[in-house]
């Protein structure tokens, strides 16, 4: 007999059963749902790696950095760009300075920019403090000076830039300026030696720059330095006083008559003068010169070489009186005269350096003499106001304020010119001279102190206009404050006063004051037991 079930029974069964069905499938469901999950998830991660390597390809290919620095410090010049962009064989380049030198970290910026603009760049940071043998074996191999002091080892090359046989050496004074030594402050000059440098040992031509000498000329040992750096030799112009062996240097690129002080003999001004009509270039400095009775100014016998230009030094000592144009602390002898328009001065009238202003001293003045074939144009030109002292010595004799006489030569007064002759046949172009009537233009100052960089500039350009080669052009970077050198000395130091022993001082007082708060609480408490 069969017993019917209750509908209490009958309600459970029903939903035991849906139960039992919605149970089943939701096993199924959840067991897709994490497989498709973990697919998903994989799926994701390979997109993602996918993704991260396809933008450092792209990174790679398309290396871009800002330089945020004041000044543009990082930011390359249009010369070094040219430069490494025309590397074409790998350049060594071993770094030799210490890794807590202020400089290292600018001279690693500075190469990290190298290398993303050239791929042919081999650097390498030999730390004299941690690779002593390496440092000293390059120092043997290029003839640089180590020596120890307080235990380190010291060397006055900051870098060695290598090409085959051909290498450049970078002095630790290349890398900065200093205009003041009570200044904290220096002038970065890391890109134009690193620069001029890599100029050096590639370069492929070689045009030789010719300094005569014998004669007392000025050692112009910056103005040597940066040509080289520009990729010229240096070769010299010995004198020759036989007449019938006068020859021109035809092999010169550039010959430079560097203030002389004593007299050229006629011979040499002859070879000079063959050197011109053949279509030579001549950078001629010459100024005045009191002559040994000090009642008149040196002869320098160079008149037959201007003479080939129709020009003529004049027998004056320039003092200007504008007060816009002479500098103050002098009675006119420094002034910065006018600069006219031409191919040498283009830097400084349109170029980036428009706001500089060359700078002369003790200067004379030149005059035309007759009409000639030579195209010639003032470069530097003084005021109306200005004067060509004639009667020099008498004057400086009576030491009084510098006037105009009758005599003295009136403003303006040309104290730089640029002269072309004709070309003559198979040259590139005619016989190029630019004459300065001051020694103080290739003074060593000039590329060494910014308030004249304006001179520097002007001789470059004059250099660029008489070779039709570009004179390495790199513009001045900001002063910036002077780092200290930090050693591994130093951070050891530095980090067990900071993470051992400032906070074992703290912890020391704290201490001291929980100790002293405790001994006064002592008789309070004391003394409220007693009362209780």
């Amino acid at each position: 007999m069969t017993k019917k079930a209750g509908p209490a029974a009958s309600l459970r069964a029903s939903l035991s059963r849906r139960a039992a069905s919605v149970r089943a499938p939701d096993r199924d469901d959840r067991g897709g749902t994490d497989i498709g999950t973990k697919v998903s998830a994989s799926v994701g991660i390979i997109a993602a790696m996918v993704l991260a390597t396809v933008v450092n390809l792209l990174v790679a290919r398309h290396y871009r950095r800002w330089d945020v620095t004041r000044g543009g410090l990082n930011t390359l010049s249009d010369a070094t760009l040219a430069i490494l962009h025309a590397l074409s064989e790998p350049i060594a380049l071993h770094v030799l300075l210490p890794s807590g030198e202020p400089l290292t970290l600018s001279v690693e910026h500075l190469l990290d920019a190298y290398d993303a603009e050239s791929s042919e760049l081999v650097v390498d940071f030999v730390d004299p403090d941690r690779r002593p043998a390496e440092f000293l074996a390059l120092a043997r191999r290029y003839g640089i000076d180590a020596q120890r002091a307080d235990g380190r080892l010291v060397a006055g090359a900051a870098a060695i830039i290598t090409r085959g046989d051909r290498f450049e050496i970078i002095q630790q004074n290349d890398l900065v300026q200093v205009e003041d030594e009570e200044d904290l402050r220096r002038r970065p000059r890391i890109e134009q030696a690193f620069t001029g440098a890599l100029r050096a040992v590639v370069s492929t031509e070689h045009p030789k720059a010719c300094f005569t000498r014998a004669h007392g000329e000025m050692e112009a040992h910056a103005l040597r330095t940066h040509l080289v750096r520009s990729g010229y030799e240096i070769e010299a112009v010995e004198p020759n006083h036989d007449a019938t062996a006068a020859r021109s240097p035809d092999d010169c690129t550039l010959l430079v008559i560097a203030a002389p002080t004593e007299r050229v003999s006629p011979p040499e001004v002859a070879r000079y003068e063959h050197y011109l009509n053949r279509g030579g270039s001549a950078l001629v400095v010459v100024g005045a010169r009191p002559d040994g009775s000090d009642r008149g100014y040196e002869a320098f016998g160079l008149a037959g070489l201007l003479e080939v230009v129709g020009m003529k030094l004049d027998a004056d000592f320039v003092f200007e009186t504008s007060p816009e144009l002479r500098l103050p602390g002098g009675r006119g002898e420094t002034f910065q005269p006018s600069v006219r328009p031409h191919a040498v001065t283009q830097r400084l009238l349109h170029g980036a350096d428009r706001s500089l202003a060359p700078v002369v001293t003790m200067a004379s003045s030149f005059s035309p003499i007759r009409e000639g074939s030579a195209a010639t144009t003032p470069l530097l030109v003084t005021s109306r106001e200005a004067f060509g002292m004639v009667d020099f010595f008498t004057w400086a004799q009576k030491n009084i304020e510098a006037n105009k006489t009758a005599a003295d030569l009136r403003g303006p007064l040309t104290v730089a010119f640029a002269a072309e002759l004709p070309k003559p046949q198979g040259a590139p172009h005619g016989g190029r001279l630019v004459a300065v009537g001051a020694a103080s233009v290739i003074v060593d100052d000039n590329w060494s102190q910014e308030s004249f960089r304006g001179t520097a500039v002007f001789v470059e350009g004059a250099i660029a206009w008489l070779t039709e080669r570009p004179v390495l052009d790199i513009p001045e970077k900001p002063l910036m404050t002077a780092g200290l050198r930090v050693s591994d000395a130093w951070l050891a130091a530095t980090f067990r006063y900071v993470v051992l022993y400032m906070p074992l001082a703290a912890i020391l007082l704290g201490a001291a004051v929980q100790l002293r708060r405790r001994d006064k609480r002592k008789p309070e408490r004391k003394a409220s037991g007693e009362a209780r």
